[in-house]
């Protein structure tokens, strides 16, 4: 879908959507600040924004629209460029309703799990991040995080 036609689709949106995905669709920097402004967030419980740009207007427009997405259980940001340091943006504006996060295919590595911990989204239960560059260790982390144990052999079960 082009920007344009995409620009005039977001500015159809009725507000009150709950759930909201835009899969195989690569976003224009334009286009993701006038969506997030078009959703409410206090009412929205999952946001997909896969293949987008996470940089600039585009970070900064979810980072204030995510203070004020109260009901948010599900956020999915794979393929979107992020690294270590826009990471740690995002995470610290995690709302404490989340329980799904997912951010695969972006250039992370081990640091961010440390930023995960920190943040201590209490109802976190679910996190998919393939295609990271965490290592081995690190998967072990992110493991032993989200499901609390390995067993005696050093694998999840």
């Amino acid at each position: 879908m082009a920007n344009l036609n995409l620009l005039e689709f977001v500015d159809t949106l009725p507000p009150s959507i709950a759930r909201f995905a835009l899969d195989h669709c690569q976003l224009g920097l334009d286009v993701i600040p006038r969506l997030l402004a078009r959703l409410h967030a206090p009412t929205v419980t999952h946001l997909k924004l896969p293949l987008l740009s996470l940089t600039g207007h585009a970070l900064d427009a979810l980072l204030v629209w995510l203070r004020d997405a109260s009901s948010l259980v599900e956020l999915g940001v794979q393929r979107t460029g992020l690294v270590n340091e826009t990471f740690a943006l995002l995470v610290a504006a995690l709302p404490d309703s989340l329980q799904t996060f997912e951010f695969s295919f972006n250039a992370l590595d081990d640091t961010i799990i440390d930023m995960i911990e920190a943040r201590a989204l209490p109802n976190l239960s679910s996190m998919l991040y393939h295609r990271t560059a965490l290592s081995s260790e690190g998967l072990k982390r992110m493991r032993i995080m989200e499901f609390g144990y390995w067993n005696s052999n050093g694998e999840y079960t």
